[in-house]
């Protein structure tokens, strides 16, 4: 949002689980990627391969640790990939992305869910 610093991190949950439900959390995933305090003019690349079933977690916001502002989107929301039919979920974490690695992620079956913007290639092992 805005001109603020990038912070994401992504996430792969371990053998296709979702994280639970709020008030429940979960630490069963793998973090793949984690930058802050990226400028808002950079992309921020990653090379993550993603296989059907991977259900992958992102998190981010823009800004400082003082103060981090998002964007937000009416969830869940339905797009497609490459043709496969994918939906995007709330889920997220009570602590500050700039300061504190994933953990305690949680879900909720509907709900804002922020907004980032995705790029994505088919690898050539497809």
């Amino acid at each position: 949002m805005g001109t603020g610093l990038q912070n994401i991190e992504v996430l792969r949950f371990d053998e296709g689980s979702p994280p639970p439900l709020w008030s429940g959390t979960s630490n069963s995933f793998t973090s793949l990627a984690r930058r802050t305090a990226v400028a808002s003019s950079e992309v921020i690349n990653v090379e993550i391969p993603v296989k059907a079933g991977d259900i992958i977690g992102i998190l981010g916001a823009a800004g400082d640790a003082s103060l981090l502002r998002n964007s937000y989107g009416n969830g869940p929301y339905n797009s497609s990939i490459f043709g496969h039919s994918v939906t995007f979920n709330r889920m997220g974490m009570q602590y500050n992305i700039v300061t504190t690695q994933a953990q305690n992620i949680w879900s909720q079956a509907s709900g804002s869910i922020g907004r980032v913007e995705l790029f994505y290639k088919k690898s050539n092992n497809d």
